[in-house]
């Protein structure tokens, strides 16, 4: 698991989560941007 690049989108994701309990819209809307 040393050469698999880790992708900020998913501890963003859970930083905005915990610091400011988002909709479900801005997850979905954060998951496409992700993707």
């Amino acid at each position: 698991m040393s050469g698999l690049p880790v992708s900020p989108c998913p501890f963003v994701l859970m930083m905005r989560f915990l610091l400011t309990r988002p909709s479900y819209v801005f997850v979905a809307h954060v998951f496409a941007v992700c993707s």
